[in-house]
């Protein structure tokens, strides 16, 4: 077989002009890239020793510091230790005379202390108790603990004591003023005919009776004539609890319920 060595020839220069394009456009530049990075490297490299060097330089300044420092701290505290043990024997004594006048003052005072905290005390769980069992009953007023209350209040004007009947009869034994009956709670139509009744029956009032709703007013009824009262609330069984607390806290105070009624 023959061979055309023109074809060899075209041949073998497509193959070196390729290598030479090759060289120029991709060997060349990743190896200018390559160099690139290798010299950054080397430079982070220095530059990291000299980082270190000088870390490792300022360490050991700041290591001397240090025990400088410490040598400095012992000499003070033993300077310290000195004085202190120079002064504690005199302190000791001067302490020990205070204290036998500071316990002498504290228990003269004790006493006084503690019956003015428990008196405090005292007062703060009456007004507590107080308050909590006013807000109990309202919570759980209804219909049957206003008929109650009112039963309770039709019975006391039928054992009126005779000066609190003589205080509200202001002429031959009757009550013709006008009349307001306040309550905490609406009354139903039974409930009013039933306080008119006996208004008739125990008083002879023959006024016109007013119903007033203030739910302000303290769980109970209050029966008003001329400017005359007579009331029952619920207050009364409070304050029987107020004086069963006092006495249960404080039996020795005889003040304590005056001044824990007047502070509420």
């Amino acid at each position: 077989m023959l061979v055309d060595w023109f074809i060899v020839a075209a041949q073998i220069f497509n193959f070196l002009l390729l290598v030479a394009l090759l060289r120029w456009v991709l060997y060349d530049p990743i190896r200018n890239v390559i160099r690139k990075r290798r010299d950054r490297i080397m430079h982070d490299i220095e530059k990291a020793k000299e980082f270190q060097q000088t870390a490792q330089g300022e360490m050991e300044e700041q290591q001397r510091l240090r025990r400088d420092l410490e040598a400095h701290h012992q000499q003070l505290l033993a300077e310290a230790n000195a004085d202190v043990q120079a002064q504690r024997n005199d302190q000791l004594s001067r302490m020990r005379n205070e204290l036998d006048e500071l316990r002498h003052r504290s228990y003269l005072s004790l006493k006084e202390e503690k019956e003015a905290c428990l008196l405090t005390v005292s007062q703060r769980v009456l007004q507590e108790s107080q308050s909590i069992a006013r807000k109990a009953l309202k919570d759980l007023a209804n219909a049957n603990l206003e008929h109650q209350i009112v039963d309770v209040f039709l019975d006391r004007l039928k054992h009126l004591e005779p000066f609190e009947r003589n205080s509200i009869q202001v002429k031959d034994g009757k009550s013709n003023g006008p009349i307001t009956v306040r309550t905490s709670f609406p009354l139903s139509a039974e409930l009013r005919q039933a306080l008119i009744d006996q208004l008739l029956a125990s008083l002879a009032c023959n006024g016109c009776v007013t119903f007033i709703d203030d739910p302000l007013f303290p769980i109970g009824i209050q029966l008003g004539i001329e400017g005359k009262a007579i009331r029952w609330t619920l207050d009364h069984y409070l304050s029987d609890l107020d004086q069963h607390l006092t006495k249960a806290l404080l039996p020795n105070s005889g003040s304590l319920h005056d001044s824990a009624t007047t502070s509420a």
